[in-house]
């Protein structure tokens, strides 16, 4: 006869594994990920650019979530966590500063190589909106590269 845990040890670390377990609820805008020792860590950043709380070490599932999430195919996000975490973060942290709106025109115009009229449609905006929206998404990106020095 096989044995197991008792119903008090699988209480025990069911309790132990929630307490071990946050969610988080946050604006993009106050993620940042970061290179620690080779590893990608996420912060969460105040107004004032300090950290809310301690930074966080990303499990396996919150990385497939965070690419998913942003649109980066899984194969690419991998390969970069993989080989260079300095480059993901960089990729995430971009991503992490557009509106979720913007992430949208910017993922269906290049991830999906729409073109703007099917994008109005697709979305229900005014095809003069999607312009201006993508072209602020774009701007945003710019921007960043530039603050970052990447040409």
């Amino acid at each position: 006869m096989k044995t197991g845990r008792t119903i008090q040890e699988v209480g025990a670390e069911i309790l132990r594994q929630s307490q071990a377990k946050e969610d988080y609820l946050v604006n993009t805008n106050s993620i940042v990920m970061e290179n620690w020792d080779g590893r990608p860590m996420l912060h969460l950043k105040g107004e004032n650019g300090l950290d809310l709380i301690e930074p966080l070490e990303i499990q396996r599932t919150a990385h497939r979530q965070i690419g998913d999430y942003l649109g980066i195919p899984r194969k690419y996000y991998e390969r970069m966590m993989d080989s260079d975490v300095g480059l993901l973060s960089c990729n995430v942290n971009r991503w992490f500063q557009l509106e979720p709106e913007q992430r949208e025109l910017v993922l269906l115009r290049f991830a999906q190589q729409l073109k703007l009229r099917e994008i109005a449609q697709i979305t229900g905006l005014p095809l003069r909106t999607v312009q201006s929206r993508l072209r602020a998404a774009l701007k945003t990106l710019k921007m960043q590269l530039e603050k970052e020095d990447w040409r």
